[in-house]
Protein backbone atom coordinates (compact mmCIF):
# COMPACT_ATOMS: atom_id res chain seq x y z
CA UNK A 1 0.00 0.00 0.00
CA UNK A 2 2.90 2.33 -0.72
CA UNK A 3 0.65 4.49 -2.87
CA UNK A 4 -1.45 5.29 0.20
CA UNK A 5 1.48 6.16 2.41
CA UNK A 6 4.09 7.86 0.23
CA UNK A 7 7.43 8.52 1.91
CA UNK A 8 8.91 11.92 2.40
CA UNK A 9 12.19 12.24 0.52
CA UNK A 10 15.01 12.22 3.02
CA UNK A 11 17.87 12.70 0.60
CA UNK A 12 18.55 16.31 -0.30
CA UNK A 13 18.79 17.33 -3.95
CA UNK A 14 22.26 18.36 -5.08
CA UNK A 15 21.41 22.02 -5.21
CA UNK A 16 21.29 25.09 -3.00
CA UNK A 17 17.53 24.78 -2.90
CA UNK A 18 17.72 22.24 -0.10
CA UNK A 19 20.23 23.56 2.37
CA UNK A 20 19.71 22.76 6.02
CA UNK A 21 21.09 24.41 9.10
CA UNK A 22 21.56 22.50 12.39
CA UNK A 23 18.84 23.04 14.93
CA UNK A 24 19.97 25.40 17.70
CA UNK A 25 20.27 23.89 21.16
CA UNK A 26 17.39 24.81 23.43
CA UNK A 27 19.75 24.51 26.40
CA UNK A 28 21.92 27.41 25.27
CA UNK A 29 21.10 30.01 27.89
CA UNK A 30 22.83 32.82 25.99
CA UNK A 31 20.90 32.17 22.79
CA UNK A 32 17.61 32.08 24.64
CA UNK A 33 18.36 35.29 26.49
CA UNK A 34 19.40 37.14 23.33
CA UNK A 35 16.26 36.19 21.44
CA UNK A 36 13.75 36.71 24.19
CA UNK A 37 15.21 39.60 26.14
CA UNK A 38 12.17 41.78 25.57
CA UNK A 39 9.83 39.06 26.80
CA UNK A 40 12.06 38.11 29.72
CA UNK A 41 12.25 41.74 30.87
CA UNK A 42 8.62 41.57 31.93
CA UNK A 43 7.25 39.47 34.75
CA UNK A 44 4.85 37.57 32.47
CA UNK A 45 6.94 35.72 29.90
CA UNK A 46 4.84 33.84 27.40
CA UNK A 47 5.80 30.26 26.46
CA UNK A 48 6.66 30.90 22.81
CA UNK A 49 8.98 33.75 23.77
CA UNK A 50 11.30 31.59 25.87
CA UNK A 51 10.87 28.08 24.40
CA UNK A 52 11.90 26.92 20.94
CA UNK A 53 9.19 25.48 18.70
CA UNK A 54 8.96 24.54 15.04
CA UNK A 55 6.65 26.34 12.64
CA UNK A 56 5.69 24.02 9.80
CA UNK A 57 4.00 25.17 6.61
CA UNK A 58 3.59 24.09 2.99
CA UNK A 59 4.19 26.26 -0.08
CA UNK A 60 3.92 25.63 -3.78
CA UNK A 61 7.16 24.56 -5.52
CA UNK A 62 7.03 27.67 -7.72
CA UNK A 63 7.33 29.83 -4.60
CA UNK A 64 10.36 28.02 -3.19
CA UNK A 65 12.66 29.93 -5.53
CA UNK A 66 11.63 33.14 -3.79
CA UNK A 67 12.40 31.68 -0.36
CA UNK A 68 15.77 30.26 -1.42
CA UNK A 69 16.91 33.01 -3.78
CA UNK A 70 19.31 32.72 -6.71
CA UNK A 71 22.05 30.25 -5.75
CA UNK A 72 20.66 30.23 -2.21
CA UNK A 73 21.41 33.89 -1.54
CA UNK A 74 18.16 34.73 0.23
CA UNK A 75 18.04 31.77 2.60
CA UNK A 76 21.72 32.31 3.43
CA UNK A 77 20.95 35.93 4.27
CA UNK A 78 18.04 34.89 6.48
CA UNK A 79 20.31 32.48 8.35
CA UNK A 80 23.09 35.05 8.69
CA UNK A 81 20.71 37.58 10.26
CA UNK A 82 19.01 34.94 12.43
CA UNK A 83 21.78 32.60 13.64
CA UNK A 84 19.64 31.21 16.47
CA UNK A 85 16.95 29.99 14.06
CA UNK A 86 17.02 26.76 12.10
CA UNK A 87 15.57 26.93 8.56
CA UNK A 88 14.83 23.82 6.50
CA UNK A 89 13.21 23.43 3.08
CA UNK A 90 12.51 19.87 1.98
CA UNK A 91 13.04 18.76 -1.63
CA UNK A 92 9.40 17.73 -1.96
CA UNK A 93 7.17 14.71 -1.58
CA UNK A 94 7.47 11.54 -3.61
CA UNK A 95 3.74 11.27 -4.25
CA UNK A 96 3.86 11.61 -8.03
CA UNK A 97 2.64 15.21 -8.03
CA UNK A 98 5.24 17.10 -5.98
CA UNK A 99 2.62 19.78 -5.37
CA UNK A 100 4.02 21.07 -2.10
CA UNK A 101 7.31 21.83 -0.37
CA UNK A 102 7.57 21.69 3.40
CA UNK A 103 9.25 24.63 5.17
CA UNK A 104 10.30 24.47 8.83
CA UNK A 105 11.51 27.33 11.04
CA UNK A 106 12.70 26.48 14.56
CA UNK A 107 13.43 28.99 17.31
CA UNK A 108 11.73 31.23 19.84
CA UNK A 109 8.87 33.45 18.69
CA UNK A 110 10.94 36.52 17.80
CA UNK A 111 13.28 34.49 15.56
CA UNK A 112 10.50 32.51 13.90
CA UNK A 113 8.44 35.61 13.12
CA UNK A 114 11.45 37.47 11.73
CA UNK A 115 12.42 34.63 9.38
CA UNK A 116 8.80 34.05 8.38
CA UNK A 117 8.34 37.78 7.59
CA UNK A 118 11.46 37.72 5.41
CA UNK A 119 10.12 34.75 3.47
CA UNK A 120 6.73 36.41 3.03
CA UNK A 121 8.38 39.54 1.63
CA UNK A 122 10.21 37.57 -1.06
CA UNK A 123 7.11 35.49 -1.84
CA UNK A 124 5.05 38.66 -2.19
CA UNK A 125 7.56 40.21 -4.62
CA UNK A 126 7.44 37.07 -6.76
CA UNK A 127 3.63 37.02 -6.70
CA UNK A 128 3.53 40.71 -7.66
CA UNK A 129 5.95 40.18 -10.55
CA UNK A 130 4.00 37.17 -11.77
CA UNK A 131 0.81 39.19 -11.61
CA UNK A 132 2.37 41.97 -13.71
CA UNK A 133 3.48 39.41 -16.28
CA UNK A 134 -0.04 38.02 -16.42
CA UNK A 135 -1.44 41.51 -16.84
CA UNK A 136 0.86 42.05 -19.79
CA UNK A 137 -0.71 38.94 -21.28
CA UNK A 138 -4.21 40.39 -20.79
CA UNK A 139 -4.91 38.22 -17.78
CA UNK A 140 -6.27 40.33 -14.90
CA UNK A 141 -7.67 37.57 -12.71
CA UNK A 142 -4.87 37.43 -10.12
CA UNK A 143 -4.67 39.71 -7.10
CA UNK A 144 -1.43 41.65 -6.92
CA UNK A 145 0.96 40.27 -4.32
CA UNK A 146 -1.49 37.66 -2.98
CA UNK A 147 0.24 34.61 -1.49
CA UNK A 148 -0.78 31.56 0.47
CA UNK A 149 0.63 29.03 2.91
CA UNK A 150 -0.73 25.92 4.62
CA UNK A 151 0.23 25.57 8.28
CA UNK A 152 0.58 22.09 9.78
CA UNK A 153 -1.38 22.15 13.05
CA UNK A 154 -1.34 19.15 15.44
CA UNK A 155 -4.76 17.51 15.47
CA UNK A 156 -4.95 18.01 19.22
CA UNK A 157 -4.56 21.78 18.70
CA UNK A 158 -7.01 22.31 15.86
CA UNK A 159 -10.07 22.64 18.09
CA UNK A 160 -8.42 25.52 19.93
CA UNK A 161 -7.39 27.14 16.65
CA UNK A 162 -10.94 27.03 15.30
CA UNK A 163 -12.63 28.07 18.55
CA UNK A 164 -16.25 27.68 19.56
CA UNK A 165 -18.42 28.24 16.50
CA UNK A 166 -15.34 29.28 14.53
CA UNK A 167 -14.73 32.29 16.79
CA UNK A 168 -10.93 32.04 16.75
CA UNK A 169 -10.77 31.58 12.97
CA UNK A 170 -12.92 34.70 12.61
CA UNK A 171 -10.59 36.57 14.95
CA UNK A 172 -7.60 35.73 12.74
CA UNK A 173 -9.50 36.88 9.66
CA UNK A 174 -10.65 40.17 11.16
CA UNK A 175 -7.57 41.17 13.16
CA UNK A 176 -5.20 40.33 10.30
CA UNK A 177 -6.99 42.80 8.07
CA UNK A 178 -8.86 40.36 5.89
CA UNK A 179 -6.70 37.27 5.39
CA UNK A 180 -8.55 34.25 4.04
CA UNK A 181 -8.34 31.44 6.61
CA UNK A 182 -9.66 27.93 6.01
CA UNK A 183 -9.27 25.03 8.43
CA UNK A 184 -9.44 21.63 6.76
CA UNK A 185 -11.94 19.44 8.61
CA UNK A 186 -10.22 16.25 7.50
CA UNK A 187 -6.56 15.42 7.77
CA UNK A 188 -3.84 12.87 8.28
CA UNK A 189 -2.80 10.91 11.31
CA UNK A 190 -0.87 13.66 13.11
CA UNK A 191 -1.64 17.07 11.58
CA UNK A 192 -4.50 19.07 10.11
CA UNK A 193 -3.94 21.88 7.62
CA UNK A 194 -4.81 25.54 8.14
CA UNK A 195 -4.66 27.48 4.88
CA UNK A 196 -4.06 31.23 5.05
CA UNK A 197 -3.87 33.54 2.06
CA UNK A 198 -3.63 37.28 1.51
CA UNK A 199 -0.87 39.85 1.23
CA UNK A 200 2.39 39.60 3.19
CA UNK A 201 1.22 41.91 5.99
CA UNK A 202 -2.01 39.96 6.51
CA UNK A 203 -0.16 36.64 6.68
CA UNK A 204 2.42 38.04 9.09
CA UNK A 205 -0.23 39.42 11.47
CA UNK A 206 -2.29 36.25 11.00
CA UNK A 207 0.51 34.06 12.34
CA UNK A 208 1.06 36.35 15.33
CA UNK A 209 -2.62 36.05 16.24
CA UNK A 210 -2.53 32.29 15.70
CA UNK A 211 0.34 31.89 18.19
CA UNK A 212 -1.46 34.13 20.69
CA UNK A 213 -4.54 31.92 20.42
CA UNK A 214 -2.50 28.75 20.95
CA UNK A 215 -0.66 30.03 24.01
CA UNK A 216 -3.93 31.32 25.46
CA UNK A 217 -5.98 28.19 24.80
CA UNK A 218 -3.23 25.59 25.35
CA UNK A 219 -0.45 27.13 27.48
CA UNK A 220 0.69 23.74 28.77
CA UNK A 221 0.92 22.07 25.35
CA UNK A 222 3.37 23.95 23.14
CA UNK A 223 4.10 23.28 19.49
CA UNK A 224 6.97 20.79 19.32
CA UNK A 225 10.61 21.62 18.66
CA UNK A 226 11.21 19.19 15.79
CA UNK A 227 14.87 18.27 15.40
CA UNK A 228 14.51 16.45 12.07
CA UNK A 229 11.77 17.70 9.76
CA UNK A 230 12.47 14.86 7.31
CA UNK A 231 10.71 12.52 9.72
CA UNK A 232 7.42 14.16 8.73
CA UNK A 233 5.66 12.14 6.05
CA UNK A 234 2.71 13.02 3.82
CA UNK A 235 0.34 10.60 5.56
CA UNK A 236 0.87 12.64 8.72
CA UNK A 237 -1.22 15.44 7.20
CA UNK A 238 -2.63 14.46 3.80
CA UNK A 239 -6.26 13.50 3.28
CA UNK A 240 -7.45 11.55 0.26
CA UNK A 241 -11.26 11.14 0.33
CA UNK A 242 -11.26 8.55 -2.44
CA UNK A 243 -8.66 6.42 -0.67
CA UNK A 244 -10.50 6.74 2.63
CA UNK A 245 -13.68 5.59 0.93
CA UNK A 246 -11.84 2.58 -0.53
CA UNK A 247 -10.46 1.72 2.89
CA UNK A 248 -13.90 2.15 4.45
CA UNK A 249 -15.42 -0.24 1.89
CA UNK A 250 -12.71 -2.78 2.63
CA UNK A 251 -13.31 -2.34 6.36
CA UNK A 252 -17.05 -2.88 5.93
CA UNK A 253 -16.44 -6.01 3.87
CA UNK A 254 -14.04 -7.31 6.49
CA UNK A 255 -16.55 -6.64 9.27
CA UNK A 256 -19.01 -8.85 7.38
CA UNK A 257 -16.42 -11.58 7.22
CA UNK A 258 -14.12 -11.63 10.23
CA UNK A 259 -12.01 -14.35 8.68
CA UNK A 260 -10.88 -11.87 6.01
CA UNK A 261 -10.10 -9.04 8.42
CA UNK A 262 -6.34 -9.11 7.82
CA UNK A 263 -6.30 -9.94 4.10
CA UNK A 264 -5.09 -6.46 3.14
CA UNK A 265 -3.54 -4.85 6.18
CA UNK A 266 -2.08 -1.35 6.10
CA UNK A 267 0.92 -0.60 8.29
CA UNK A 268 1.67 3.00 9.27
CA UNK A 269 5.20 3.84 10.41
CA UNK A 270 6.18 6.82 12.55
CA UNK A 271 9.72 7.87 13.43
CA UNK A 272 10.30 9.27 16.92
CA UNK A 273 12.96 11.99 17.35
CA UNK A 274 14.76 10.80 20.52
CA UNK A 275 15.34 7.77 22.72
CA UNK A 276 13.75 9.69 25.59
CA UNK A 277 10.57 10.05 23.51
CA UNK A 278 10.58 6.29 22.86
CA UNK A 279 10.75 5.73 26.62
CA UNK A 280 7.77 8.03 27.16
CA UNK A 281 5.74 6.15 24.57
CA UNK A 282 6.58 2.75 26.10
CA UNK A 283 6.04 3.92 29.67
CA UNK A 284 7.15 2.32 32.91
CA UNK A 285 7.09 -1.42 32.44
CA UNK A 286 5.34 -0.94 29.09
CA UNK A 287 2.26 0.51 30.77
CA UNK A 288 1.82 3.45 28.39
CA UNK A 289 2.03 1.53 25.12
CA UNK A 290 -0.19 -1.23 26.52
CA UNK A 291 -2.79 1.41 27.42
CA UNK A 292 -2.64 2.86 23.87
CA UNK A 293 -3.03 -0.61 22.38
CA UNK A 294 -6.13 -1.28 24.45
CA UNK A 295 -7.69 2.13 23.85
CA UNK A 296 -7.11 2.16 20.08
CA UNK A 297 -7.43 -1.55 19.31
CA UNK A 298 -4.43 -1.23 17.00
CA UNK A 299 -1.32 -3.38 16.95
CA UNK A 300 1.62 -1.15 17.97
CA UNK A 301 5.23 -2.32 17.68
CA UNK A 302 8.20 -0.24 18.82
CA UNK A 303 11.71 -0.62 17.40
CA UNK A 304 13.79 1.22 20.01
CA UNK A 305 17.06 1.04 18.07
CA UNK A 306 15.57 2.53 14.89
CA UNK A 307 13.24 4.78 16.95
CA UNK A 308 10.42 3.59 14.69
CA UNK A 309 6.83 2.75 15.58
CA UNK A 310 4.73 0.43 13.38
CA UNK A 311 0.95 0.64 13.67
CA UNK A 312 -1.54 -1.72 12.04
CA UNK A 313 -5.27 -2.30 12.27
CA UNK A 314 -8.38 -0.78 10.79
CA UNK A 315 -8.27 2.82 9.60
CA UNK A 316 -10.00 4.14 12.73
CA UNK A 317 -7.71 2.07 14.96
CA UNK A 318 -4.59 3.35 13.20
CA UNK A 319 -5.77 6.94 13.33
CA UNK A 320 -6.57 6.78 17.05
CA UNK A 321 -3.24 5.11 17.82
CA UNK A 322 -1.34 7.82 15.90
CA UNK A 323 -3.29 10.50 17.72
CA UNK A 324 -2.50 8.96 21.13
CA UNK A 325 1.19 8.70 20.26
CA UNK A 326 1.23 12.29 19.01
CA UNK A 327 -0.43 13.53 22.21
CA UNK A 328 2.11 11.60 24.28
CA UNK A 329 4.97 13.28 22.42
CA UNK A 330 3.37 16.71 22.79
CA UNK A 331 2.87 16.22 26.51
CA UNK A 332 6.66 16.06 26.90
CA UNK A 333 6.85 19.75 26.12
CA UNK A 334 6.95 21.04 29.70
CA UNK A 335 7.36 24.73 30.39
CA UNK A 336 10.51 25.39 32.46
CA UNK A 337 9.99 27.08 35.79
CA UNK A 338 11.26 30.65 36.08
CA UNK A 339 13.06 29.59 39.24
CA UNK A 340 15.21 27.02 37.38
Amino acid sequence: MSDILPNLLSDMHNSDYTEEQPTPSTNDGNATTNNSSNAAAGSSCSPYDVNSFTLLFLVRPAVVGAIIGREGTHIKELRAHNPSASITVTPGFADGTNDWRLVAITGVRSCVLKVYAGMLKSMSVMAHNNNNNNNNNNNNNNMSGKIGVKFLIPKSHMGAVIGKGGSNINKVRQDSGGASVVAEKQGGYVYRLLEMSGDAHQLEIGLQILLQILESEMPDKLLLDITNVHQIQPHHFEFHPEKQQQQQRRSNNNNNNNNNRDVEEVVVKMTVPTEIAIGKIIGKGGSKIQSMRQESGATIHVDSKAREISISGTESERELACQLISETLESQESIPSNSD
